[in-house]
């Protein structure tokens, strides 16, 4: 995967987990679609998919 790649080029720590990562990451899309349908907000999406990058970013 992404993230097994990203461990073994010591982008993140050998304790991340990638499937937790892979839950998190789809869960967040999926749940700003959700919001941004629910409520008729499509600019939330743009919110979300940037949380999404931080967190992204900040995995160790």
């Amino acid at each position: 995967t992404v993230v097994e790649e990203g461990i073994q080029a010591k982008e993140f720590s050998k304790r991340t987990d990638p499937e937790q990562v892979a839950l998190v990451i789809i869960a967040i899309i999926e749940g700003g679609m959700m919001i941004s349908g629910i409520l008729d907000k499509p600019a939330y999406r743009s919110s979300i998919m940037q949380a999404m990058m931080a967190y992204i970013n900040n995995i160790e």
